[in-house]
């Protein structure tokens, strides 16, 4: 009885210590296999960091190609060293594509900044300047313009040159005068000494008379011929009083874009006793600041020296003809003036077409040089970096040789045709424009010589 019970706690306590043998084994292979996978897990982590997302180069498309962001070690910021660091800790079973597009993630070039460039570039060109003016006033550019005749209908004006009355004369340069004016010109029409008599008793009336026969508007042939007809020679010389009256007329055109011109037409100097050359200042430092300048017909010596007084008193200038001839010569070198503007009109033009092109060539040439250089870099560097992938794989990476180089060559035969379209475009219009303002410059010589 003893023996047995001896045994059966000798195989208990056997039974005991084996099982506590058992969980110890367990315990240490369970801790091992945790830690096995923990540092799987941390391996997989590691490689998981070092992909970049690829989201932006997925697209082969020359549209979506031009418009990705720059990768990491793009332009300035490559180092090859830390590239291939990153290509060492890549993982081995990603798809040739995946690699190509993490390649593009390391070193894609920024292609924006030019497609902005040739999407943007201009190849219209400017407007010409502004055309050769009237050919007896040269119009200021970029401003409002009005001009007022002063004309003299005092009784002298009565007398003829070359077998002509002065008067009738007088109206023909004038009408002559204002239809050669720019169409946006504004003019007015004042006549004085046009009542009463030469008689010392008209005096008073005479030299009180002067009116706008033609309000400030454009030039209208018909209405401004009618305003010519309604005077004729008649009484004294009231110039001081005209240039005054004008000066009124003017204060309605006071603004800095406006500039006032006023021409005198006379035979004679004041003989109403006011004094012209005062007026003639006070105009030119008034408010409107009025030019004052003199056409005199047949006028003496003597008269010709205070009307050249009046005029540069005006800031203005002096004209004068004595005769039908020299009226005609005056004209005609007018004429030959402003056909020799004509010339100089389209040299100038045509030469700031050609500046203006080759200057647009010029930036386009080299924006097109500039992108080639930047995408050549690039290509270079994916063609090294993919060598250094199959170096790392140990296998061919024949795909990634052909999408690297479809990239080059749609890069290529972008800037290629995009620089070529727009040289062609503003040589054409270049060309269009140039003549454009040859054909208009013949016009208006063919007109100009055809009305002499």
């Amino acid at each position: 009885m003893k023996l047995r019970n001896y045994l059966f706690n000798c195989f208990s306590l056997l039974v005991f210590l084996t099982g506590c043998g058992d969980g110890k084994e367990n315990k240490v292979a369970t801790t091992t296999t945790e830690k096995d996978t923990e540092e799987s897990h941390k391996e997989e982590k590691h490689e998981e960091n070092v992909l970049l997302d690829t989201t932006p180069y997925q697209s082969t498309e020359i549209e979506d190609i031009l418009m990705q962001v720059p990768g990491k070690f793009s332009g300035d910021k490559y180092n090859e060293l830390k590239v291939k660091e990153l290509i060492d800790q890549w993982p081995k079973d990603l798809e040739m594509k995946e690699y190509y597009e993490q390649l593009l993630a390391l070193v894609a070039e920024d292609y924006r900044p030019y497609k902005e460039y040739f999407d943007g570039v201009d190849t219209s060109f400017e407007e010409n300047s502004a055309e050769p003016g009237s050919k007896n006033v040269d119009v200021p550019s970029g401003k409002k313009v009005n001009i007022q005749i002063l004309f003299d209908s005092s009784g002298s004006m009565n007398g003829e040159v070359s077998g002509k009355q002065k008067m009738q004369l007088a109206k023909d340069a004038v009408q002559s005068f204002v239809s050669e004016l720019p169409e946006d010109v504004q003019i007015s029409l004042r006549v004085y000494g046009h009542k009463g008599t030469g008689s010392d008793a008209d005096k008073s009336l005479s030299c009180s008379s002067t009116e706008v026969v033609y309000p400030f508007q454009p030039y209208d042939q018909n209405q401004f011929s009618a305003a010519l007809d309604q005077f004729s020679p008649a009484g004294w010389t009231p110039l001081a009083s005209a240039i005054l009256a004008a000066g009124e007329d003017l204060k309605a055109f006071s603004e800095d874009d406006v500039e006032n011109i006023l021409y005198v037409v006379s035979d004679g100097v004041e003989t109403c006793d006011g004094d012209p050359i005062k007026a003639a200042k006070q105009i030119n430092q008034s408010d409107s600041k009025g030019i004052v300048n003199i056409i005199g017909y047949d006028v003496d010596n003597e008269g010709q020296e205070l009307l050249k007084e009046v005029a540069n008193a005006g800031a203005g200038k002096y004209e004068t003809v004595s005769s039908q001839e020299q009226f005609e010569d005056f004209f005609k070198k007018e004429k030959s003036r402003l056909i020799e503007a004509w010339y100089e009109w389209e040299s100038t033009n045509v030469d700031k077409v050609y500046d203006s092109e080759s200057i647009r060539k010029d930036e386009i040439n080299a924006k097109e040089s500039e992108m080639r250089n930047i995408q050549e870099r690039e290509e270079k560097r994916l063609e090294d970096l993919t060598k250094y992938i199959g170096d790392h794989l140990e296998e061919d990476p024949v795909d990634i040789r052909l999408n690297v180089g479809d990239r080059g060559r749609e890069l290529r035969i972008y800037v290629g045709d995009a620089a070529r379209n727009l040289r062609i475009e503003l040589s054409d219009n270049g060309l269009n424009q140039r003549i454009e303002t040859r054909d208009k410059a013949l016009d208006e010589r063919i007109r100009i010589r055809e009305e002499e």
